[in-house]
């Protein structure tokens, strides 16, 4: 079972956007929670 690096590597950037697209969503909602 052996993957090549680019795998590895696309899978890493992947996860690393996800979290911070989960980053800027939550402080979008908390510039917006204090807000109101």
């Amino acid at each position: 079972m052996s993957r090549p690096r680019s795998f590895n590597k696309e899978l890493l950037l992947i996860f690393y956007s996800i979290q911070r697209g989960k980053k800027t969503f939550f402080s979008m909602r908390w510039t917006r929670d204090s807000d109101n």
